[in-house]
């Protein structure tokens, strides 16, 4: 239900919305004619998205599961450490929140070292990020353009904890990024 949500996507090229737009129409077009119900996340979605069709709810996905023995090792020395490294994959464009991000580390840094940031972007957002966002670039801040496959595993290793800063809307209120759960 992208396309309902305009307003929150004005970052967007307006031919690139347009095309998505018709696409997702179209699928849901395809769904009501071969689908007798629909799942929904969650049931804020499903009274958003009002497709008009029966409609669900899905269960949860999984139970919450904590690997013995490392995540106690990976938690012992989080505690220990004097410098937190953070993670952060993903677009810096102003719905986003990374500016927001950048200005949390400069004040928890701004004594001293406290923590690092390990970002990875596409290599033009951050170029465009830069024009927008004026600043020399910290010693905490680690800026990549990689992703899977090619150096983003070694870097998920070097990571303490995920970030993810999103600003608040209706849209992200139902919606969650897949890189929450990849973190």
């Amino acid at each position: 239900i992208y396309w309902r949500f305009r307003e929150q996507f004005t970052e967007i090229n307006p031919l690139k919305f347009f095309i998505i737009q018709c696409l997702q129409r179209r699928d849901l077009a395809v769904f009501k004619k071969t689908v007798s119900l629909f799942y929904f996340p969650t049931d804020q979605m499903a009274k958003i998205a009002d497709f008009g069709m029966p409609y669900d709810v899905l269960p949860p996905g999984a139970e919450v599961m904590k690997e013995s023995g490392q995540s106690e090792e990976d938690d012992k020395r989080i505690l220990q450490e004097d410098i937190l490294t953070l993670f952060f994959v993903g677009g810096l464009s102003p719905g986003y929140g990374f500016d927001v991000l950048l200005d949390a580390m400069k004040i928890i840094n701004c004594d001293s070292l406290r923590l690092r940031l390990l970002a990875v972007c596409r290599e033009q957002e951050w170029l465009d990020f830069q024009k927008r966002y004026s600043f020399v670039q910290p010693n905490w801040l680690e800026i990549h353009h990689v992703s899977f496959g090619n150096g983003l595993e070694e870097l998920y290793r070097k990571a303490d904890l995920g970030v993810l800063p999103i600003r608040k809307s209706i849209y992200r209120d139902f919606a969650i990024s897949v890189k929450l759960f990849e973190y």
